[in-house]
Parts: C-alpha cells; structure tokens; sequence
C-alpha cells in the first residue's frame, strides 16, 4: 500500500501544472475594494445622518423665525394703537386749550383735589409715552433675534449644501467602486472555473497515473517467488466529508509530531504557506465538501485529493486533509483553512514543511 501510494505521489508530482493566472492577486484586488466601498458607504450613512440633522434644525429655526414675524407684527399693531391713544390725548388737550385746563383745576373743591387732577393728567402722558418705548424696545429686540436666527439659518443652508456636494462626490466615487467590484467577481468567477477544470484534468491524470503504478506493483506481487504474506490490498478510501473530518481529526489535529493512527510515507516537501477562509466559507471544494473554516484542511496545486498531510512551522504541527484546489498566488505550496494555521501560529504567509502521510 505504502509502495503504491509513493509510486502514486511521485507520478503526480511529475505532471507540470498548467501555467494559472493570478487568482490570488485578483481576490486580494476585490476585496480591496470591496474594503473602499464599506467604508464609503459608511461616510455616506454618516454624511446623511448628518444631513438629515441639519434639516431638522433648520426646520427648527424657520418656525422660530415664523413666531418672531408674528410678534413684530403683534407689536406693530400695540404700537400703532398706543400711538394713536397718545395723539388723540394730545389733539383732544390742544382742542379745550389751556383755559380749559384751568377751569378743570378752579373747579375743584380744595387743593388736595385739584393737584389730583393735574398728576392724572400728566400719569396717563407718562403711561401712555412710557408704553411706546416699552414696544419700541421689544420690536428692536424681536428684529434682532430674528436677523440672528436669519443668519444661523443660512449658515445651516451653506452647511447643508456641503454635505449635498460632499455626499454626491461619495455617490459616484462608490459607483464606480461597485462597477470595478463586479468586474473583477466575474473576472474571478471566470479564473475559479478555469482552475476548476484545469485541478480536474491533472486529477484525471494523477489517477490514471496511479493505476499504471498499482498494476505495475501487481504484476511485480505476481512474479515474485514463495508466498505473499501481505494478505489481501486493503481498499482505497473515499475522501471524507466535511463532517467525518471533524469527527476523526478531533484531539488528534495538533501534534508536536504526526499523532497516532498515521504513518509517514517519507514523501515530504517544504515552502511557502498561506491561508484562506473569508468568501470561502459553505462553498463546496474542489473534493465537493463544503469549506469550514474551523477544520483542518488545505488546498493543493498538485497532491490529489484526500492526501493527509503532517505540516510543522516552527516546532507546530498540525494533521490536515487535502480537499480544495490552491493556492493561484506566487509560489506558494499550501493554502491552509483558518484553523490550521492558527493550529501552527501562521497568521500571513509562513514557511512550513510537509510530509505526506497514510492513515492507519
């Protein structure tokens, strides 16, 4: 078994990839932008909160400036008014003259009375002069608060037209945003499809290649004089689900060294890993399995899939299966989910090395 999985290996190992294009450069591209349109649309709810904040106080201030109109006008007609009573007061004196005057003070019956007569007199000249400064005064008083209110409104209007001009520059810069966004998802879409087929052909040829090396060992078997002791071959394994990774990787995930129930075939390499996970998440791999983040598998240009793998970075191990084609970006050798490079302490692009495993 161990022998026909070498022999496996190694023909898989001399199938040249096809030259990819760079699907990593281009995910890294979107989400890029796909970072700018957040943040612009954050601005813009900000921007329009902001807004609508401006619009409510002037919305305020012009029914402020509306009472202030109706209390000049109150005013006006108060003074109107007291100003009229003052002029009749004083025609009304001019027409009985100053002997009138006199005879209205000789009338009276002592002096008490007649100096009563003439404070009354001059009282409601004083009420009556007193009372047109009073709405003298608050009329100023209301025309000024108005002018203030006047002028805070047009500030308010200048502010408000700065977030309309600020809000329609955000508009177009986040359209073209979401324009170039969609170009490059269906760019990407396009390139996942290539890669797709192209990971199924040299899978169609590691298989084919497998089978040649599996005869060849079995004709080897038949020659070979005495009897076998090896008992029959046991049976290749289906790749495992999503779930029953979970279940069989549970506490045996992280090793100092490859954990019990695996064997190393001495097959090992070693390079450049880096991880994936965000878009990715219920996506089916390339195995069909759904991709979940929190298991311990990775994605390969070249191994076929349902390879168990030992990868150490710095003295951390972890045991991950092969499910998922990858990675497009440099010359990376290893795309691992989030849970194992963070099993291994890889949080970017990490130096690992790799040693092909066979589960017991």
């Amino acid at each position: 078994m161990i022998a026909a999985c070498l022999a496996a290996l190694t023909a898989t190992a001399g199938v040249q990839a096809a030259p990819r294009p760079d699907l990593g450069s281009l995910k890294q591209r979107a989400q890029a932008i796909a970072d700018e349109v957040t943040a612009l649309e954050l601005q813009l709810a900000e921007l329009r909160d902001e807004r609508d904040e401006l619009q409510e106080e002037m919305d305020a201030l012009a029914l402020d400036i509306s009472r202030l109109e109706g209390s000049i006008h109150d005013y006006d007609l108060a003074f109107a008014a007291a100003r009229d009573r003052l002029v009749a007061r004083m025609v009304e004196a001019y027409k009985r003259g100053p002997s009138s005057d006199l005879d209205l003070l000789l009338s009276a019956d002592s002096i008490t009375e007649a100096a009563s007569i003439a404070q009354s007199a001059t009282r409601a000249a004083e009420i009556d002069a007193r009372r047109l400064d009073e709405l003298i005064s608050a009329r100023v008083r209301a025309q000024q608060a108005q002018e203030e209110l006047a002028d805070k409104k047009q500030r308010l209007v200048r502010a408000r037209s700065k977030v309309d001009e600020v809000s329609s520059g955000i508009e177009r810069d986040l359209g073209e945003r979401k324009d170039r966004l969609a170009e490059l998802n269906s760019a990407i879409a396009a390139l996942q499809r290539e890669a797709e087929r192209a990971a199924a052909r040299a899978e169609r040829q590691a298989e084919r290649a497998a089978a040649r090396s599996t005869r060849q060992a079995e004709r080897v078997a038949a020659t070979a004089p005495g009897p076998s002791t090896h008992g029959p071959r046991p049976q290749p394994q289906a790749p495992e689900t999503s779930r029953l990774l979970l279940e069989q990787l549970e506490g045996s995930g992280l090793a100092a060294s490859i954990p019990p129930g695996f064997t190393s075939t001495g097959v090992s390499f070693e390079g450049e890993a880096s991880w994936y996970g965000p878009g990715f998440e219920g996506n089916l791999t390339a195995s069909g399995d759904v991709f979940d983040s929190s298991l311990y598998t990775a994605a390969s240009l070249d191994l076929p899939l349902g390879t168990w793998l030992y990868v150490e970075h710095l003295g951390r191990g972890v045991v991950v299966l092969i499910n998922d084609r990858g990675p497009y970006a440099g010359e990376r050798v290893l795309d691992l989910s989030h849970a194992a490079a963070r099993a291994i302490g890889i949080t970017g692009v990490g130096w690992v090395e790799a040693t092909v495993l066979i589960k017991k």
